[in-house]
């Protein structure tokens, strides 16, 4: 059985994501995010925000710098990211798309090579690992939300296919390699 996902596209984003997408809370975080109380969000500007605030809390302007090297040295293009709730299931890191859970590292490998990076906003709350052959991976160490990335309760892992894991101390050396 295939997973039901949706999918929005923004410019080079794709963004998948669960019927159980908790849309109102995400809706008070973006006013948050925003500044405002009483802002209406319409859809599109809600993905737009959706999209944005997970390119920045995902993204730090060095990872970028990193992933776009990578992505040209290997003629990959666009990122996709994984909205969904995370859980365990059998030891194995899972999504859910409301109604069955699904392995991550399965969605990773349907997606590798398709774009430069994948971004799994999926909560890993036993901090389980990834791999991927061309994509690049982002992904949560622990239970996820931007306020505890915030406060260092939880990081955005890195992963380099050809590499492994990158610690951030290590990117500037990663995109030097990159550049020789």
């Amino acid at each position: 059985m295939a997973p039901k996902l949706f999918q929005y596209t923004l410019k080079e984003v794709d963004l998948f994501y669960s019927k159980d997408f908790d849309k109102e809370s995400t809706e008070d975080y973006m006013r948050k995010e925003v500044g405002c109380d009483s802002i209406e969000i319409d859809e599109p500007y809600f993905f737009q925000l959706l999209i944005e605030s997970t390119l920045r809390n995902f993204l730090p302007l060095k990872a970028l710098e990193l992933v776009n090297l990578y992505a040209k040295q290997n003629s990959l293009e666009g990122i996709a990211i994984l909205n969904a709730h995370g859980d365990m299931n059998n030891d194995k890191w899972c999504y859910s798309d409301a109604e069955n859970l699904f392995s991550v590292q399965s969605w990773v490998n349907k997606m590798d090579g398709k774009y430069k990076a994948l971004l799994l906003k999926v909560c890993n709350e036993e901090g389980k690992e990834v791999s991927s052959k061309r994509s690049i991976i982002f992904h949560p160490n622990e239970v996820y939300s931007s306020e505890d990335q915030r406060v260092g309760e939880v990081q955005v892992e890195l992963f380099v296919p050809g590499r492994g894991y990158v610690n951030d101390y290590l990117i500037d050396s990663e995109i030097k390699r990159l550049k020789e």
